[in-house]
C-alpha cells in the first residue's frame, strides 16, 4: 500500500514539473507551517495534561 502511495506521489512530481507548475504554492507552505505549529502546541499540552494525571494518581 505504502509502495502504491509513493509511486503516486512520485508521479505527481513528475508531471507537476512537467507542466512547470509549483510544486508548493506559498499558500500551501504557510497553511502546513501552520498546522505543524498547532499539532506541536496540541501534543505538548496533551502531554502536559497526560504527565498531570498521571502524578495526580499517583498521590
Amino acid at each position: 500500500m505504502l509502495f502504491f502511495l509513493s509511486a503516486a506521489w512520485a508521479f505527481h512530481i513528475f508531471f507537476d514539473e512537467l507542466l512547470f507548475d509549483p510544486l508548493f504554492t506559498a499558500q500551501e507552505v504557510g497553511c502546513i507551517g501552520s498546522l505543524l505549529t498547532y499539532l506541536i502546541l496540541g501534543t505538548f499540552i496533551c502531554a502536559a495534561t497526560l504527565a498531570l494525571t498521571i502524578i495526580y494518581r499517583r498521590r
